[in-house]
């Protein structure tokens, strides 16, 4: 819907709880739309879920496991990684093991079992993503 449609649903008076997932801005058009009414709101705002790397973590497993998060349904989920922070003490080492990791991904067709990325939903993702590659590449170097 959008977004005059989905401010007159909310009050008309029809719904007694609202579900949204979205930016702060699409939350507070939500919760300003909502008013004074006895609606219960879930707001899912904006997120950026991060991981935390210590410095005495088991390096194999946190690199499989964030790795794994970060690429995750192409990248594509709500809950997938987009930070990082990792412990200086083991910094190049997490580094290096997450290039490798990346660079042993396969990517194709999702439904070949050998197949560890599929595509991307749209072309505005693609150049969403592009633009955090050229980021991190920038980081990293």
């Amino acid at each position: 819907m959008d977004h005059q449609t989905t401010k007159h649903v909310i009050q008309s008076g029809l719904i007694q709880h609202l579900a949204f997932t979205g930016s702060g801005a699409g939350g507070r058009r939500i919760k300003s739309s909502v008013g004074s009414q006895f609606i219960e709101t879930g707001l899912e705002l904006g997120g950026k879920d991060p991981a935390y790397v210590r410095a005495n973590a088991d390096l194999d497993l946190a690199i499989s496991g964030i790795m794994d998060g970060v690429f995750y349904n192409a990248g594509q989920s709500c809950c997938g990684v987009e930070r990082i922070y990792v412990h200086v003490k083991v910094y190049d080492k997490f580094i290096n093991g997450a290039i490798n990791e990346m660079q042993n991904l396969k990517i194709g067709n999702p439904q070949s079992k050998d197949i560890s990325l599929g595509p991307l939903v749209s072309k505005k993702s693609i150049q969403f993503l592009k633009k955090q590659n050229n980021f991190l590449i920038f980081h990293l170097n």
